[in-house]
């Protein structure tokens, strides 16, 4: 059938009207190359955001007719965009706050579809006057990446391998006044942490490698949750936890070493701050505080059948928005930052 068809193309007209046609769409697939102008680099967090060193995150984790493509900075709060210091970069130099996520984000939240994209990322950049990139696939941290940003939020790097280069680097960073969040709890191999404790060496602090150890049940009403426990032990003191009764974790890992405290459970250390010359560091036992289920309570379990449980949820129960508005102001030392928000209190 197809030979046949192609033999049919044996005339110098056929020839020159399939010429064209092939010419035509070369001009068009150029054109629209062109227009696009992505970066191979580093995404903005959206759906559609392109990766370094592969697509460490499936494309069937996310449904892209749920969540609209948003673009770097958002205008009404007053992000801007415009070309970074690294030239790599989307994050403008008039944000506020800029920041970069690195490593593959948490993507076995409670809600199906909502993975496999960064929800802090795409979160910043929807309602807040901060700009923030995500960049998932092993990358050299050199000094021309990190200059480029004010705090660098550290999620699953279990597919990178750091050198004593990035870490050097790094520490050189955060010395110099750069503010950098960890997350733990994306795996139950520990393989998460191991690069992320690499990373994190000249602060003293560290995640445990032995094994998952905070949150380990989701307590009563935890479907309701988002799938989460009703975690509350914020220690008041600490300008993280002002205005956070709650958040929810599941399965994390507790942070090792001395240090401010700002979370802790069953005498575990789940959230511990450290200054670093002009530098701070934040480590937090877990990842669910980065799903959106957190956000929205758009959860997948009805609660009906338990009355105790009928009035909590994610939305209501925790105070999400705000702890990720005191942390990155925090690391940052930020006293720009504007969530579009009326939950956030500032």
């Amino acid at each position: 059938m197809f030979r046949s068809a192609f033999l049919k193309v044996d005339s110098p007209r056929a020839k020159r009207a399939l010429a064209v046609g092939f010419a035509w769409l070369f001009v068009q697939a150029c054109a629209a190359s062109a227009e696009s102008g992505s970066d191979p680099q580093v995404s903005d967090g959206t759906t559609s955001g392109s990766t370094t060193g592969g697509d460490l995150e499936s494309a069937d984790d996310t449904d892209e007719t749920d969540f609209p493509i948003y673009s770097t900075g958002n205008a009404d709060a007053g992000g801007q965009s415009s070309e970074g210091l690294a030239g790599s970069s989307s994050v403008g130099n008039g944000a506020c706050l800029r920041v970069l996520s690195l490593g593959k984000p948490a993507d076995l939240g409670a809600v199906p579809g909502q993975g496999g994209f960064d929800a802090v990322v795409e979160w910043l950049n929807l309602t807040s006057n901060a700009a923030a990139d995500h960049l998932p696939g092993p990358t050299a941290l050199t000094p021309e990446l990190l200059d480029s940003y004010d705090v660098i939020l550290i999620q699953d790097l279990s597919a990178w391998e750091l050198t004593p280069d990035d870490v050097f680097h790094f520490s050189q960073w955060v010395k110099a006044g750069g503010g950098a969040i960890a997350l733990s709890g994306y795996s139950g191999s520990g393989l998460d942490v191991v690069q992320s404790n690499a990373l994190l060496s000249f602060t003293g602090l560290n995640f445990s490698v032995t094994a998952q150890d905070s949150a380990l049940v989701l307590g009563e009403c935890g479907y309701c949750l988002g799938a989460s426990r009703k975690t509350a032990g914020f220690d008041v003191s600490h300008p993280i936890s002002a205005e956070v009764q709650a958040v929810g974790s599941f399965l994390g890992r507790s942070v090792q070493g001395e240090g401010q405290l700002v979370l802790s459970e069953d005498g575990l250390q789940l959230g511990v701050t450290k200054e670093l010359e002009q530098g701070r560091v934040f480590l937090f036992h877990d990842d669910w505080i980065s799903y959106v289920s957190q956000w929205t309570g758009e959860v997948t379990y009805a609660c009906e059948n338990n009355p105790s449980c009928a009035e909590e949820s994610p939305e209501y129960s925790y105070q999400v928005a705000q702890f990720w508005f005191n942390a990155l102001g925090w690391a940052g030392r930020s006293s720009c930052l504007v969530i579009n928000d009326d939950s956030v209190i500032r």
